[in-house]
């Protein structure tokens, strides 16, 4: 099973470190957008506040990433299937979401040691 910002990395062709910083080049920041957009529309991650903590961006910046997927989904069909072969692969269980809205223990090892690299409270 792959975690899902790797899987998104790879499909985006961008290094997964690169999701995490402050980087506008446009594959970085749609790869960056549908891990957004799947965790919290289909990985449940409700509350909003774990995807900020995890991404270190604010609520604004996740709302306008689920907006813009769903925009881009709505315009470029090759965008369209790659999101939806994302989300198909995590349906099917070969991906898994790296933040689960459970405080206690759901969280993947990998995840949380990835949590404490970025000095993020979980």
């Amino acid at each position: 099973m792959t975690n899902l910002i790797d899987y998104v990395a790879d499909k985006f062709g961008v290094p997964s470190e690169r999701l995490f910083l402050k980087d506008r080049h446009r594959p970085t920041v749609n790869a960056r957008q549908v891990c957004m957009y799947v965790m919290h529309k289909y990985g449940k991650v409700k509350p909003m506040r774990l995807i900020t903590e995890y991404f270190g961006m604010d609520h604004a910046t996740i709302y306008n990433a689920i907006k813009s997927t769903n925009n881009y989904c709505d315009t470029d069909r090759d965008y369209l299937a790659m999101v939806n072969d994302i989300v198909w692969a995590y349906e099917r269980g070969e991906v898994y979401v790296p933040i689960s809205d459970e405080y206690s223990g759901s969280m993947p090892e990998e995840s949380l040691i990835e949590l404490q690299r970025k000095n993020l409270k979980y």
